[in-house]
């Protein structure tokens, strides 16, 4: 039987992302990373945002927050910290890390972190993307 963190799917990818204390593999980063580029961009462009703003920016706020989650878990299963994520969220800066944790094998361990601080960090992700929807 598969574990859940290396089976891909929408619905692992979505469910996986609200956990940050795992790993996540490539396949799984890379569908969270689809979606949520799809959905953001197809709706900017057919103009969602305009007729259902409040539905179209809960819903990308929420698949932006699962991105980030699924995010974290990938840099720890290539051996990076955390903190390593704010750097991903910089406009076309952050296409760099993303694309190298597209590509890059994972070390199948994790980086030593406080629990303290991946709770701030899901908080601070909570609030970026709570600012985000409004």
């Amino acid at each position: 039987m598969k574990n859940a963190t290396t089976t891909p799917g929408i619905l692992t990818a979505l469910a996986g992302s609200f956990d940050w204390s795992g790993n996540s593999g490539r396949l799984t980063f890379a569908v969270a990373l689809l979606i949520t580029t799809i959905f953001i961009g197809l709706g900017m462009e057919l103009g969602w945002h305009d007729t259902a703003p409040l539905l179209f920016f809960g819903v990308a706020a929420l698949l932006l927050f699962a991105f980030l989650g699924q995010m974290r878990r990938r840099m720890r299963d290539a051996g990076w910290h955390g903190a390593w994520m704010w750097v991903c969220v910089i406009p076309y800066v952050g296409l760099i890390p993303q694309l190298v944790l597209l590509f890059r094998k994972g070390q199948g361990r994790q980086v030593g972190e406080s629990a303290i601080l991946r709770r701030a960090g899901w908080m601070l992700a909570l609030a970026v993307c709570v600012i985000f929807a409004t």
